[in-house]
């Protein structure tokens, strides 16, 4: 059968990708391919896609679509991880009495036979990884080393050789795993490993060689790390080095769409990873057992067991989904054995004087920890009691009253102009220096209502910028006391620019320090650089230029940076491309 005419449209459309573009997939002269390395998304798709319309014809596949597989490694990925029929995740407490009691009938190793009378959805590797590490109860699991077992374990290497670890588990420790002392060589014994604290140079070579080389080949990293082993550089990477990650406390927002997602993937901290920017797998496991603790640690201490019908995806899912109905303080009458301790809240209901004192004495004694102040209000949600606060009393002691629920006047929004033109969306110095009888959220609110002032704004900044008006922005600057500009009062001296016109022309283009002119061949290639390495920290594949120009350090402003790396591209530099 011809190449193209056994294929659909959608392999098709993949292997031409490929073949135009390899880069798009990370494919590479210096990658290896072969039945041990990583499989890559799109190999798995064009494996699926040709299962799908072709059949399970492994010769054909990889004659045509991944020549760089063997037909015995397209199988068994097939076989052992991309069949729809399989089931993933973690075993039940059913299927794994299936596997002690058919091991005990039929003996260890026997898996395929296991899977195919007793476990058709699970594949044989799966069955022997959870037998291995889960149900083997002659393996030692969760325990620490003892020196005896560190020193049999050296024995082995001198009377097996090295890698042999099959050997020293079943002669020397039947009670730990090949596995697990493979691990504790590697990591421990090894005299060759370095396991004291990473310096700031082995940082920051980390950084580069894993630009270079990518987060799928571990092993070509840590060459250039003597002493450190993949997994260690790759641990180090995901925890702290990625520049991607956030290292900023997690907000309400992110906190609650990182429940909904480990309630949509149950405790699949990849995939919730890739649904937050900013945060890796590790800092995903880390939040749910912290989370856990601090939202239902007390009040649903028997909620928190896991049942015996339960496995791990499902508990993570039930945890989650408390975890989401506990931020959102949602109350189910019906169902008083899922929420013991709810009461009802009715809606709409104005505070009394009595609620608002308790509340301003609730605060003064515990702060804004509204998960303690809650409670005192049976009739009151968490929001509410944060919202009363944010929103009128912290207000109501102050020596002039604020007016709430009252309409601006055009007095006031003239005035909350004027206080942007000065400071900016700096509300609570608008509010303190203009209007001290209304509250920042007031001032921010209406001004956020104003789409037309914004829109008439924007399309000022296409007006290209005239002599005089550089020369009226240069005077203006020098007035400026101090290290710090107010762009508010420079925009002042400039007629019909805004403070952020002003602030961007100056940054961008008059600004004593920019350098201008010809790049020369250092400067370029370091800007190709940097910004490989930007993009791949972005989970969305984009440049913060602004970085990239920081980050070069040369006097380009981000535009220039941008500029010319477009024409690099353009020009037939995308040679230089990871």
């Amino acid at each position: 059968m011809p190449f193209w005419s056994s294929l659909s449209q959608n392999s098709k459309k993949i292997a031409q990708t490929w073949i135009k573009q390899p880069h798009t997939f990370k494919y590479s002269q210096t990658a290896h391919y072969g039945t041990s390395s990583k499989w890559l998304p799109w190999e798995e798709a064009m494996l699926q896609d040709y299962v799908k319309h072709n059949g399970k014809h492994w010769t054909g596949l990889v004659q045509h679509c991944l020549p760089h597989r063997s037909t015995k490694a397209c199988q068994e990925r097939w076989r052992e991880a991309l069949d729809p029929a399989l089931k993933l995740g973690p075993f039940t407490s059913q299927e794994c009495e299936i596997i002690n009691l058919h091991v005990k009938k039929h003996g260890v190793g026997h898996w395929a036979l296991i899977s195919k009378r007793h476990l058709p959805h699970r594949s044989p590797h799966s069955i022997a990884s959870t037998w291995k590490n889960v149900l083997n109860s002659s393996i030692k699991k969760n325990t620490s080393w003892t020196p005896e077992e560190d020193t049999l374990i050296l024995k082995g290497m001198m009377d097996y050789g090295e890698n042999n670890w099959q050997s020293i588990s079943r002669n020397l420790l039947p009670s730990r795993s090949a596995k697990q002392i493979r691990y504790r060589y590697r990591r421990f014994l090894d005299p060759n490993t370095n396991n004291n604290l990473w310096t700031e140079e082995e940082l920051n070579l980390l950084l580069r060689r894993t630009i270079i080389y990518g987060t799928e080949n571990w092993a070509k990293v840590a060459e250039g790390l003597p002493g450190r082993l993949p997994e260690m550089c790759s641990e180090k990477w995901v925890r702290k080095v990625d520049p991607s990650l956030k290292q900023e406390a997690w907000d309400p927002k992110e906190t609650r769409l990182f429940w909904e997602l480990t309630k949509r993937y149950g405790g699949n901290w990849v995939k919730v990873a890739e649904n937050l920017p900013g945060r890796g797998r590790f800092m995903c496991y880390q939040k749910f057992w912290k989370g856990l603790n601090k939202e239902l640690g007390v009040e649903y201490k028997d909620l928190i067991q896991c049942k015996p019908d339960e496995d791990d995806i499902s508990w993570k899912k039930r945890m989650a989904d408390l975890v989401c109905k506990q931020l959102d303080n949602i109350t189910i009458r019906d169902h008083p054995d899922i929420y013991p301790n709810a009461k009802a809240r009715e809606k709409n209901i104005p505070w009394a004087p009595e609620e608002d004192d308790l509340l301003k004495k609730l605060v003064d004694e515990h702060g804004t920890m509204w998960s303690v102040i809650e409670p005192h209000f049976p009739e009151r949600s968490y929001t509410s009691c944060r919202n009363r606060w944010l929103n009128y009393l912290q207000y109501s002691d102050g020596p002039i009253p604020k007016k709430l629920n009252v309409r601006l006047s055009e007095l006031e929004k003239k005035r909350i102009r004027e206080g942007v033109h000065m400071f900016g969306h700096d509300w609570k110095a608008i509010s303190t220096s203009y209007l001290p009888d209304r509250t920042p959220q007031q001032c921010m609110r209406w001004w956020n209502s104003q789409n037309s002032l914004q829109e008439n704004d924007s399309k000022r900044n296409y007006i290209q910028w005239s002599d005089e008006e550089d020369k009226n922005l240069r005077f203006a600057v020098t007035t400026q006391p101090g290290s710090k500009i107010i762009w508010g009062q420079v925009a002042k001296m400039v007629s019909g620019r805004s403070a952020q016109q002003c602030r961007k022309r100056w940054e961008e283009c008059i600004r004593p320090g920019i350098s201008k002119g010809r790049w020369n061949y250092e400067e370029s290639m370091r800007l190709v650089e940097i910004v490989q390495k930007n993009r791949l920290g972005s989970k969305n594949g984009k440049t913060n230029w602004k970085v990239v120009a920081e980050e070069l350090n040369t006097g380009r402003v981000d535009a220039s940076c941008r500029v010319k790396y477009n024409k690099m591209m353009l020009s037939g530099y995308s040679r230089f491309l990871l």
